[in-house]
C-alpha cells in the first residue's frame, strides 16, 4: 500500500478532470490526477468547440494543446427560404474524438502533477482529514 498526500485529488482523468490538473499545475498548486487510463482511450464520441470556448481556453493556457489536436471548420454555406436567401458564415469551430481532446490536454499537465492510475474506491471527509482510498489499496489523503 502506497500512501500519498496532496492538496487536492482529482478523481477522473476525462476532460474536466485533466483540464482542471493541467491549470492547478500551472498554478503550482499540489494536486495529483487519479484515472485508471495511462492515456485516454478511444471513446465514440466526438466534440466541438465553438469560438467562445476556445476563448476560454486561451485564459487557461490550454488553446495551443487543443488547436494542434483538432480540425476546423471553414466557411459554411447557408441556404434559407429558396435560393434569395444564401449567405455565407465562417463558424471558427474546432472538431476532436473525445479521446484525442482529453490526450492533448493531459499532454498539457505539467509533471508535477501525477497520474495515479487506479479508481477511487471510498472517501471519508472530516474536519482534521479527508481521505480516498483507491481500488488497489493505496490511500490519498490531506490534513
Amino acid at each position: 500500500m502506497v500512501t500519498r498526500q496532496t492538496d487536492i485529488a482529482i478523481i477522473g482523468g476525462g476532460l474536466a478532470g485533466s483540464a482542471t490538473a493541467a491549470m492547478l499545475g500551472r498554478a503550482d498548486i499540489d494536486a495529483l490526477l487519479v484515472d485508471p487510463h495511462p492515456v485516454y482511450p478511444p471513446d465514440f464520441r466526438c466534440e466541438k468547440l465553438d469560438r467562445d470556448q476556445v476563448r476560454v481556453l486561451t485564459t487557461t493556457g490550454l488553446e495551443d494543446a487543443v488547436r494542434r489536436a483538432s480540425s476546423t471548420s471553414g466557411d459554411v454555406w447557408i441556404a434559407r427560404r429558396g435560393p434569395a436567401h444564401v449567405e455565407r458564415k465562417t463558424l471558427g469551430q474546432y472538431y476532436f474524438h473525445y479521446d484525442t481532446l482529453v490526450n492533448a490536454i493531459r499532454g498539457a499537465i505539467p509533471p508535477a502533477v501525477p497520474l495515479v492510475e487506479s479508481k477511487a474506491a471510498a472517501i471519508a471527509t472530516g474536519e482534521q482529514r479527508q481521505q480516498v482510498t483507491l481500488a488497489n489499496g493505496d490511500e490519498i489523503w490531506r490534513g
